[in-house]
């Protein structure tokens, strides 16, 4: 009993930070943006906005990175740029991490970042209509 007492008290004096956040004020989803293209950029800047301006943004980001926290944004800063020796390769043209949402299956061949595949897939249409 005493040891979970002690697990909780360190647990509660590690994020005593959280509760001087900017991030109370607003909509938790913010800081979880899904994809990486259109809506989800919005998202990501709109988070990094108010994190710049966060108090306690170097220590939400100890704190994301002492967790190894996988999903969302902490002090402004999403996975891609927090893990400097990621656990998830990157895609073929280096430019994404290949984790959960990104991953595009194609049946029969090997599966694809999804931000490539849809950047490519617009810049095909766009060449088609001109």
């Amino acid at each position: 009993m005493t040891e979970q007492l002690a697990a909780w008290q360190f647990h509660a004096e590690d994020t005593d930070w959280s509760e001087r956040g900017l991030c109370r004020e607003d909509d938790p989803e913010l800081w979880f943006p899904v994809g990486f293209l259109g809506p989800a950029m919005r998202q990501t800047a709109e988070a990094q906005r108010v994190c710049a301006a966060c108090p306690v943004a170097a220590q939400c980001l100890a704190w994301a990175k002492k967790t190894k926290q996988e999903h969302g944004i902490w002090g402004g800063v999403r996975l891609d740029d927090r893990d400097p020796a990621p656990s998830k390769p990157l895609c073929r043209a280096g430019l994404h991490r290949m984790v959960g949402g990104n991953v595009r299956r194609n049946r029969g061949h090997a599966p694809t970042c999804k931000a490539c595949w849809t950047s490519r897939r617009q810049q095909r249409r766009g060449s088609e209509v001109a």
